[in-house]
């Protein structure tokens, strides 16, 4: 009663204790995390790298940024690696140091998850990652990738993908509710999936568990489910944990996607939303993307 405002500004600095460590769903994830986290993989070298990009020819000079940012960044290290461009190739003929798969008819019909195994089925390596054809890898990623396996273990796991403006690309989301969600999340949440335009397994695994040729892209807009969704209940259902490693990034080139609102979701639609004109919405590339394409375009 004699120090109302001192014990006020002690309960609210004390509620915000309680909220951050003590909330139902705190509590929740540390039980959880007692009896399902037990999982203990021994980590795994990664020994050579298969690249596996499926594309639709569409946008052939972001696609050969992308093969240049590959070499660049397994310039750095000393493991083998190779790429594997399955799809619309003619505009990819005169690249050096790549492996083509003519499948242009799968390409310009949708079927992604296809393009993937056709590319997958030709790996000589003991790890695979799985990207379309307009993704950037900084210099660092692969010394990344092997200094966190050689630390942890994993059967397929990814990392944070940005947008040229620094925000989220679907890098850690849930199917239900469809939101991104922290990068801590629980790998055994049932409702975790991971996107298929960037997925990283061990070859073994992908020798069982090939992706679901039967569906086309963007299958959820007809009422079906989209493979990576497919792919990851399918994890969940064999035991395989989504691992992710938040301390490496790859870039998704495309100014169009805007996080917003725990979603990314196109710009137009955002736009639309807040009633504004989509061009007031693309930000400028935040220093880190615009350095890595600066050097990659010298």
């Amino acid at each position: 009663v004699d120090n109302y405002d001192d014990a006020k500004q002690t309960a609210t600095t004390l509620q915000g204790k309680v909220n951050a460590n003590f909330s139902d769903e705190v509590l929740y994830r540390g039980f959880c995390d007692a009896i399902l986290g037990k999982q203990q993989i021994e980590p795994r070298e990664v020994n050579s790298i298969s690249f596996c990009i499926s594309t639709n020819g569409a946008k052939p000079e972001k696609t050969k940024l992308e093969i240049q940012s590959i070499k660049n960044t397994m310039a750095n290290v000393e493991i083998p690696f190779e790429i594997i461009l399955a799809g619309d190739i003619a505009n990819f003929v005169d690249i050096d140091g790549i492996i083509l798969i003519d499948a242009a008819d799968d390409a310009h019909g949708g079927r992604l998850a296809k393009l993937r195994n056709i590319a997958g089925e030709k790996v000589s390596s003991d790890t695979i990652v799985f990207v379309d054809d307009d993704f950037i890898f900084p210099k660092t990623w692969a010394k990344r990738l092997i200094q966190y396996s050689n630390t942890t273990g994993w059967q397929v796991t990814a990392n944070k993908i940005l947008l040229p403006d620094g925000g989220r690309f679907w890098d850690r989301a849930t199917v239900s509710p469809h939101k991104l969600v922290d990068y801590d999340h629980p790998q055994y949440h049932k409702q975790l999936y991971q996107t298929g335009g960037f997925w990283i397994m061990r070859s073994e695994l992908f020798e069982k568990h090939k992706w679901d040729a039967s569906i086309v892209i963007n299958a959820e807009k007809d009422g079906g489910v989209n493979e990576d969704v497919e792919m990851s209940q399918r994890m969940h259902s064999n035991n395989i944990r989504l691992s992710f490693d938040k301390g490496n990034t790859v870039w998704h080139n495309d100014n169009t996607y805007k996080e917003f609102s725990s979603l990314t979701l196109k710009v137009d639609v955002v736009a639309k939303h807040l009633g504004v004109s989509p061009e007031v919405l693309i930000d400028e590339a935040c220093s880190d993307f615009s350095k890595e394409l600066e050097a990659l375009n010298e």
